[in-house]
């Protein structure tokens, strides 16, 4: 549904989906403004991040998103 969407084309004045990136050890906060900010980092798929977000490695296997840099 949200598949050709990124983070920076929401409808709403601001977003922020949290995940973790395993590969930088360090918690990912997605937003409008992050993805105007750094775009080859955070202006990923929205339906990458809602998934990214919602992960539980029990129940779903994690999310895997390569960059350009590779994080």
């Amino acid at each position: 549904m949200y598949g050709k969407y990124n983070v920076s084309e929401v409808l709403t004045d601001e977003i922020l989906l949290m995940a973790y990136s395993f590969n930088a050890q360090e918690p990912r906060l997605y937003s409008k403004s992050a993805s105007r900010g750094i775009p080859d980092i955070f202006n990923v798929p929205l339906s990458w991040a809602t998934g990214a977000s919602s992960a539980t490695p029990v129940y779903f296997d994690p999310k895997v998103y390569n960059n350009s840099k590779g994080e």
